[in-house]
């Protein structure tokens, strides 16, 4: 909370004691609904709280294991989009990660798994 006061000549802050504490457990839910790519894809992502409250700066991980890779299959997966540099989400609590797919010949397959928050549902994308 902030409370304050303007006038013409100037703002003051009164008081800003005021904090937040997101209630656990929170939650990592893939938006876009899609669980398999074969390309370069952009999955969108949002994390919330117990009270589905957007959870904003949440930093996002991943993993990627490789399950058959004869091909020199290569996943990457960047930053949130509309962040430079960052795997957080945005205020909304969103995040747009774009997964780069190379290399691979048929057959090969990966996942990528994305958590955040100590979310106790992971999202998995599987890569055929």
């Amino acid at each position: 909370w902030l409370v304050a006061e303007s006038n013409e000549t100037g703002a003051a802050t009164l008081d800003n004691r005021g904090d937040f504490a997101a209630i656990a457990p929170f939650t990592l839910t893939n938006d876009s609904g899609v669980t398999t790519i074969s390309g370069t894809s952009k999955i969108d992502f949002s994390v919330a709280d117990a009270n589905g409250i957007d959870l904003p700066f949440v930093p996002l991980e991943e993993n990627t294991t490789y399950i058959k890779n004869l091909g020199g299959l290569i996943i990457g997966v960047g930053d949130c989009v509309g962040v430079a540099d960052d795997r957080r989400t945005l205020m909304d609590g969103s995040c747009s990660l774009p997964i780069t797919v190379t290399g691979g010949i048929s057959g090969d397959s990966a996942e990528v798994t994305i958590s955040g928050a100590g979310a106790p549902t992971k999202v998995t994308v599987s890569i055929p």
